[in-house]
């Protein structure tokens, strides 16, 4: 670009600046630059990009626009981009947000990055507006959530500043809010966040937070509402890990859906506390249906026997159940009198039927017939036995 250059971008900008006077030599003299007028148009747009003065880029700018309307098949992409580039280089330059970037460190620092600063800076409108014309990815909801974070560390009253975040972030879907509540509450503000979180749309969001403030009924309900059974499961859990048993069945039993999770949970990791649950909850006959259920499960003798001997304590208001029970208690000791009398481990686990007849098959027609009166056999069942 200087004076008396023969290089093709000097002559585009001298055809470019004859063109602007009117001259019509200008027309002429950028087609004499022939086949080099592509990379004088590529020049002409790299020296507007490391200017600094807003003329000498118009200038350089306008000499490219000109002459790759000569130029055929001529991709614009780097021109748009660079004219995009350039519009966010001189706002960010201005002496209210000194940010004195070259074209080169721009290139280098994303504009991702750029954003990044400006709102460091608390520069969100700015930010925003960068966000929005050259449409950086997700850059508009980070700059919204950066803006509401601030928001909360102002000493407005909650309702105003709730009203306000929900005004701008309602206008972008999707955008978390939870983000704004969890920055609320560790500046101490809890109410403010449970506002916030009432707009929160999605409860994976909602429930690990409510749970850091220790509001362990709405997460649970916000968790039961969701119909996520592995958030239900974490609310449950760490209610469970954190309350003390009275204060959790308390609030477990009020939510249909947690408690039959819990229970099917409890049914195979944890028996011993949902019998406790069910005998807090004023169901003991269904704790004595848990214990048969281990009764049958457990293969200890005594054990077996124990577990019968707890199930008939919750069968009290049963009197036909807590018999059966008691009948069961009286066939094991019996069967294990059997085994010890006939040197035999057969008997343990056998009806009543099968233990008379393989008592009968030993020999022992006395202990039959005393099993038989124990048990109230009938005479025609006991001689179709033998």
């Amino acid at each position: 670009f200087t004076t008396e250059s023969v290089e093709p971008s000097a002559q585009l900008y001298e055809a470019w600046h004859d063109y602007e006077s009117k001259n019509a030599s200008g027309v002429k003299n950028v087609r004499l630059i022939g086949h080099e007028l592509p990379e004088a148009v590529q020049a002409c747009i790299e020296a507007a990009s490391h200017e600094f003065a807003l003329e000498s880029q118009n200038r350089c700018l306008k000499a490219a626009a000109f002459g790759k309307c000569f130029c055929d098949f001529y991709n614009a992409k780097q021109f748009v981009e660079t004219c995009q580039s350039l519009r966010v280089l001189n706002a960010v330059r201005t002496p209210d947000v000194g940010l004195a970037l070259t074209f080169p460190q721009y290139d280098a620092l994303k504009a991702d990055a750029l954003v990044d600063r400006l709102i460091d800076r608390h520069m969100h409108g700015l930010a925003y507006k960068i966000c929005e014309y050259i449409h950086v990815k997700g850059g508009v909801d980070k700059v919204l959530v950066h803006w509401a974070c601030a928001k909360t560390r102002q000493g407005q009253p909650d309702a105003v500043v709730r009203d306000e975040v929900v005004a701008r972030l309602s206008q972008r879907p999707g955008i978390s809010y939870a983000q704004v509540a969890n920055a609320a509450f560790r500046e101490g503000r809890r109410n403010l966040a449970i506002m916030l979180l009432e707009h929160e749309p999605k409860a994976c969001e909602q429930v690990p937070l409510l749970l850091d403030m220790h509001e362990d009924e709405m997460a649970l309900a916000k968790a039961v509402g969701s119909g996520d059974t592995s958030l239900v499961y974490l609310v449950v859990l760490h209610m469970k890990k954190t309350l003390d048993n009275q204060d959790f069945f308390r609030v477990i039993v009020n939510h249909h859906g947690a408690r039959n999770l819990l229970i099917a949970y409890c049914m195979e990791q944890a028996p011993e506390f949902l019998e406790e649950y069910y005998n807090a909850s004023g169901s003991p006959h269904l704790a004595s249906l848990l214990l048969i259920r281990q009764y049958f499960k457990t293969t200890d003798p005594e054990e077996k026997e124990q577990l019968l001997k707890r199930a008939k304590e919750g069968l009290l208001q049963k009197p036909a159940d807590a018999k059966m029970l008691e009948e069961q208690m009286l066939l094991i000791r019996e069967q294990h009198a059997l085994e010890k009398e006939t040197g035999r481990a057969e008997f343990v686990g056998l009806s009543v039927s099968d233990t008379v007849f393989q008592t009968l098959i030993y020999g022992e027609a006395r202990r039959a017939a005393q099993l038989q009166k124990a048990f109230g056999i009938p005479p025609k069942r006991f001689w179709w036995i033998k």
